[in-house]
């Protein structure tokens, strides 16, 4: 008998693990079909595992956020295929209507829209040559939120340069600033992130030669850009502002 219960004391453990530990959900169709544009078959695929697993909170997470990407790109697919179709003055006009609709929507909203939606403006403010409004729609897009760092970054350093260019050195420096604070230096080569701490340490002209000795094969075009700034600023370059970012 009381090997019995021993026998079934193990059972009802190894039950009780199992369900503490359940399988995660199997997301990787539905990321295929996000990337590739399937949305309405996306869509299916997220419902079906939503039901699957809708006992399971940390399983309902995952499934949820893919479910708002989702929403998200579906949000913007008419004003995608102005842009594809490179109909501008209509992306313009639609432009508004959405921006309208986002100020009037909750917060929660306009975090998960935003970024993706003026990243749009920018290009339909480029392709119009509406130079002023294109570099005031960059700036607004580098203070919302993201998943998509590297475009993130591109922004923001491309608005340094420009600010650069206006003479704003200590401006742009700050947006360098903000895009190398999205470096992972446990992935970084010792090389570059000797050159990390450098510049952030505000040796900026020994974090250009520190670049200038690193191989153009270990820089990426983070890197790239920021050797391209201190080549022409590096000597009249401060501190003014890093306590908001360093």
């Amino acid at each position: 008998i009381s090997l019995c219960i021993s026998v079934l004391t193990l059972e009802l453990l190894f039950a009780s693990i199992q369900c503490a530990n359940p399988r995660p959900a199997d997301l990787s169709e539905a990321d295929h079909l996000l990337q590739s544009g399937n949305w309405a078959q996306a869509e299916n695929v997220l419902k079906r595992l939503k039901i699957e697993f809708a006992t399971d909170s940390v399983q309902t997470k995952r499934i949820l956020s893919r479910i708002r990407q989702l929403q998200q790109k579906q949000f913007f697919i008419p004003l995608d295929s102005l842009i594809q179709k490179l109909l501008w003055k209509a992306a313009d006009s639609l432009c508004n209507i959405i921006d309208s609709a986002l100020i009037d929507s909750p917060l929660t909203a306009k975090r998960r829209y935003f970024f993706d939606f003026l990243h749009r403006k920018s290009l339909v403010d480029s392709a119009l040559e509406q130079k002023e409004l294109y570099w005031q729609v960059i700036e607004k897009n580098c203070d919302w939120p993201t998943r998509d760092i590297p475009l993130l970054r591109r922004k923001m350093e491309t608005l340094a340069l420009h600010f650069a260019e206006q003479d704003s050195v200590d401006l742009a420096r700050e947006y360098f600033d903000k895009s190398f604070r999205q470096e992972r230096l446990a992935q970084m080569d010792s090389t570059l992130r000797q050159a990390y701490y450098l510049y952030m340490n505000g040796k900026f002209e020994s974090c250009l030669k520190q670049l200038r000795q690193t191989p153009d094969s270990l820089k990426n075009v983070n890197w790239q850009r920021l050797e391209q700034f201190l080549s022409q600023f590096s000597g009249r370059l401060t501190l003014k502002n890093r306590f908001r970012l360093w």
